[in-house]
């Protein structure tokens, strides 16, 4: 089973077609596999959610619960330690709750894959 985390800035929305490419890769499956992902109510998170509650995908979501300014950071490291595979999207600079996370994943050994807006395809 593949857990795929999505993560990016909240002030960037990818379109549909960014997030479908994502999902597709690599033998990605619906109906088996997990994607998950912050649960900003904006930008990217926001956008993978919706993108995954409209085609069927299942989806879990790490939500950051803010007792302390070292929340997201837990929250981000949790999403980490669950995935197998770390794809993140970079509009014009990676945003610093973004490179946190990327860290993280760095740090428990995961795959990551970089996408920007309009790529053809994801890369490492």
């Amino acid at each position: 089973m593949i857990v795929r985390a999505i993560v990016g800035p909240r002030n960037y929305t990818p379109q549909h077609e960014d997030i479908s490419r994502v999902l597709e890769f690599n033998g990605f499956d619906r109906h088996t596999d997990i994607v998950v992902s912050g649960g900003c109510p904006s930008g990217v998170d926001r956008a993978v959610k919706d993108y995954c509650k409209d085609n069927g995908y299942r989806y879990l979501e790490a939500t950051c619960f803010w007792t302390n300014k070292r929340s997201p950071h837990h929250r981000n490291e949790t999403i980490a330690m669950v995935c197998t595979e770390f794809f993140y999207f970079v509009d014009k600079q990676i945003t610093p709750g973004t490179a946190s996370a990327l860290s993280y994943a760095k740090k428990h050994g995961k795959p990551t894959y970089c996408i920007t807006p309009h790529e053809t395809q994801a890369y490492a």
